[in-house]
């Protein structure tokens, strides 16, 4: 009868191996053609990692041997499509983490994973994620508490929201979601993103219930007074994104902006994100994909003020929204188009 056992040969650099398998007798296979290994099943985690997470490659589900052969794993990582022949370390396996400190915003790593028999390799699997910015991040609020009136800042700066009304959680994009009914509802942060500077990115899921407005985010816009950024699905379905200068009076020459040419579909989830550089120098996204858009408003520069940003609502109390939002982010950078397509893969 054959012996399960486990053992490790880890050599450094690119390669690990690591044998975890029934032993066959190699009698078992003479006269025989050699049928190499299936491919495995690889998760490379986190999913949507930051310039500060190690990244782990794990085999979820072993490959498997039509013989019964002993399975060992080559674990290779690459950068952007180049191997990576820097350090690794181990987790679970031999090699199958990199260090955060090894990684740069922007970068597409890559784990790679290919059983070997004995004889011949197997079919390779392989999982890849981006590097997200997180120098830059200064919010984010995942809505996963699904409890209490409190939705936690996992940033740096934490800033943690209280939800008002009676807005409700609900289950989201990812987790859980705060619900809000569009009578009262809205989050509130306070005064935080006074101190930001363009760039800015701000990324999230929406469902978006109803026909008004739906308001993402809102620092603007009291007493007609435009100023900070804004961020909404139109009436009409439309993205709308931008920044007010600091004076008002009512009207689109006080703001610059610009409105999608893509719509968003209400009673679903979508991922939406805007990168807002300066005047006409902005690009929204829609379940991953940048969009063009339309601008208008002849404003000035971006302008701050003492106004709380709110999460459903402008400052006007008549101007809440009906759905729910999940993995909202703030970063005060501008993310490339691959950073928010990984924030969108859920």
């Amino acid at each position: 009868m054959s012996r399960s056992h486990l053992h490790f040969l880890f050599v450094p650099g690119l390669t690990a191996l690591v044998s975890c398998a029934e032993a066959a007798s190699d009698a078992e296979h003479t006269g025989r053609d050699n049928v190499p290994p299936g491919a495995p099943q690889v998760e490379l985690t986190p999913e949507a990692p930051t310039d500060q997470d190690d990244l782990l490659c794990a085999v979820t589900t072993p490959s498997s041997d039509p013989e019964g052969d002993e399975i060992t794993y080559e674990v290779s990582w690459l950068v952007d499509g180049s191997p990576w022949a820097g350090p690794v370390t181990t987790t679970v396996l031999p090699g199958d983490t990199v260090s955060g400190r090894d990684t740069s915003v922007g970068e597409t790593w890559s784990c790679v994973v290919t059983p070997h028999d004995g004889t011949e390799p197997g079919e390779p699997a392989s999982d890849a994620a981006t590097i997200l910015g997180s120098r830059c991040l200064v919010g984010h609020w995942a809505f996963d508490e699904g409890t209490g009136s409190t939705a936690a800042d996992g940033s740096v700066s934490g800033n943690d929201g209280e939800l008002m009304g009676d807005a409700a959680w609900t289950t989201g994009a990812v987790g859980a979601a705060v619900r809000l009914d569009g009578d009262g509802d809205y989050v509130t942060m306070g005064d935080i993103l006074n101190a930001v500077s363009l760039p800015v990115t701000v990324a999230a899921w929406v469902w978006v219930d109803g026909t008004d407005y739906f308001r993402i985010v809102n620092t603007d816009d009291d007493d007609d007074i435009y100023s900070g950024i804004y961020f909404a699905v139109a009436p009409t379905n439309e993205l709308l994104a931008g920044f007010g200068d600091g004076t008002g009076g009512g009207g689109y020459q006080w703001r610059q902006g610009v409105t999608s040419k893509s719509s968003v579909t209400r009673g679903n989830w979508t991922h939406v994100a805007v990168v807002i550089r300066g005047q006409d120098d902005m690009d929204l996204f829609v379940d991953g994909s940048p969009v063009p858009g339309d601008y208008d408003g002849d404003g000035g520069p971006m302008a701050t003020g003492s106004y709380p940003f709110h999460v459903g609502k402008t400052l006007g109390a008549s101007s809440e929204s009906s759905g729910a939002i999940d993995e909202l982010r703030v970063y005060d950078c501008g993310l490339r188009h691959t950073e928010v397509a990984a924030l969108a893969a859920r």
